[in-house]
């Protein structure tokens, strides 16, 4: 039986909820709970990012366990620092497209993180989507897409499913289906 995990899904900037139904759609079909951000649009204000901590908190409590957090662009920066202020209440975080890092020293959470990434990636630059990957359970993931299309690719979605399922205390890096590393410009797991 797969253990149902709490999901907290965070759109990029200017989207809503609307922009991650894919991703919610596939995560709640396997059975997660998965909670949307609920906050419109996604333009940062000094309002948001309370509003999004105190949402953050609001589904802490409703847990047993910690929650995984999936953002996609801005949403993976936000994920990102929610992380580093409550590491306790994370599961993991999984970005798709994120501006993690600004060429310089590459991030790494306390948490299992993972950043999906995509070299046509015309909004962020895929350099910037890295995470330290020499850190444990820290991993990037090459995709074939577009930032736009992130959010509803199958190979995107598949390693979301494998990521939020996994247990941090038994993590180990995302290896690709042999039936879709095609999906994969560098198939995961045979580097």
């Amino acid at each position: 039986m797969v253990e149902r995990v709490g999901v907290l899904v965070l759109p990029g900037l200017a989207a809503g909820d609307g922009s991650t139904v894919g991703i919610r759609s596939a995560l709640i079909a396997q059975g997660h709970r998965v909670h949307r951000w609920n906050l419109g649009r996604n333009r940062p204000t000094p309002e948001l990012s309370d509003a999004l901590r105190s949402r953050f908190f609001d589904l802490v409590e409703r847990h047993d366990h910690p929650l995984a957090i999936v953002g996609w662009s801005l949403g993976g920066l936000y994920a990102h620092r929610l992380a580093e202020f409550a590491p306790n209440h994370v599961r993991s975080v999984i970005t798709l497209g994120s501006p993690l890092n600004n060429g310089g020293q590459l991030p790494a959470l306390q948490v299992p993180t993972t950043s999906i990434y995509t070299k046509n990636d015309s909004v962020v630059p895929w350099s910037r989507s890295l995470v330290d990957d020499r850190k444990p359970c820290h991993e990037n993931i090459e995709v074939r897409g577009n930032h736009f299309t992130l959010g509803v690719d199958p190979a995107v979605l598949l390693v979301i499913s494998d990521r939020v399922r996994r247990d941090p205390a038994r993590w180990r890096p995302f290896r690709a289906p042999s039936l879709m590393r095609a999906a994969f410009p560098n198939p995961p797991g045979l580097n």
